[in-house]
């Protein structure tokens, strides 16, 4: 939780889950270009974009929800259902930071594969 802006009594405002609502917000040119890769991109691509979409809208909800409870009951921090929030947006945080890990980690393997055929004069279907 330390990226979320505290108050001076160490706890989250509504602030910082704005910001993060507006980081969010600002993906929407993003997820509409993914949408048209989407269609011309190879099955692992597709399956990626779809989870990382899925993911990010995930993180705008519950977002959203953090900020009208945190707006609602600045006092009740502590309840389960404020926790499962910053819970749910870690977690989304991880498997988008994951998703994006392997991802690029794919790509890197694909073109060094390639540039190894090329360099070995192998040919270029399997």
């Amino acid at each position: 939780m330390s990226s979320l802006h505290c108050s001076s009594d160490a706890r989250p405002s509504a602030n910082g889950y704005t910001a993060l609502l507006l980081v969010i917000g600002r993906t929407n040119p993003w997820k509409n270009r993914l949408e048209i890769i989407r269609r011309v991109a190879a099955p692992w691509q597709q399956t990626e974009i779809d989870r990382i979409s899925r993911t990010v809208r995930l993180m705008a909800e519950n977002a959203q929800d953090a900020i009208v409870f945190v707006n609602e009951h600045q006092t009740a921090l502590w309840l389960p259902v404020y926790q499962k929030y910053a819970g749910n947006l870690y977690n989304e945080a991880r498997t988008l930071t994951d998703s994006l890990d392997h991802a690029l980690s794919y790509a890197r393997a694909a073109k060094e594969f390639q540039q190894l055929r090329r360099e070995m004069g192998a040919r270029t279907s399997l």
